[in-house]
Parts: structure tokens; sequence; C-alpha cells
């Protein structure tokens, strides 16, 4: 259960969680000051969305020997005895080998 003081201190710091003011750059690289929250806001949203926004229509002519490198393409593969060697639960001990490496 929250107490009073609990949710005061919350109250506090809460009305403490903004940014005051936001330095951007246009598209001829000036830099612009904002101190209006809600332009602050909608900057950091812009800056957020077109961060995770999807790109693969990007990829379509990316072929994996560009992407990798020669070397990472042709990498040696295993056999099915070093595939079924590798099914299973580890163990401690491989587990504690392998985090000292």
């Amino acid at each position: 259960r929250a107490t009073r003081s609990f949710c005061r201190l919350e109250n506090i710091n809460g009305t403490q969680k903004f940014i005051s003011r936001l330095k951007i750059k246009n598209e001829k690289d000036d830099e612009t000051e904002i101190l209006d929250q809600n332009d602050i806001e909608y900057e950091i949203y812009k800056y957020y969305s077109n961060l995770y926004k999807n790109r693969d229509n990007l990829l379509d002519n990316i072929d994996i020997e560009d992407f990798l490198g020669e070397s990472k393409v042709h990498a040696n593969k295993l056999n099915n005895q070093q595939k079924n060697s590798m099914e299973g639960l580890m163990s401690q001990q491989e587990i504690a080998s392998y985090l000292k490496k």
C-alpha cells in the first residue's frame, strides 16, 4: 500500500521530470533552442519515431555477402555429430568455462 509520504515524494519527482530547453538542428544545420514544453515533447516524439521507423524497404538490394563480408558467409558448418553433441542442456561446468573466456 502506498503511504502518504511516498505519494508526496512521487508527486515531487514527477514534476521535476521534464526537459526545460532543447536545441535542435533544422535542415540547414542551424541550431534552434526550444523552450515550450509541448514543442519539446513533439520534437522528442519525432526523433524517436524516425529512429525506430521500419526501413526494411532499404534492404531490398543488399546481398548477404555485402552485409557480412566474404569471410563470414563461407564460415565452417557443423557436421551431424557436432550438431548432436550440442543438443540438450548445458552443464554448470560448460557455462563456467564459457564465462571465463
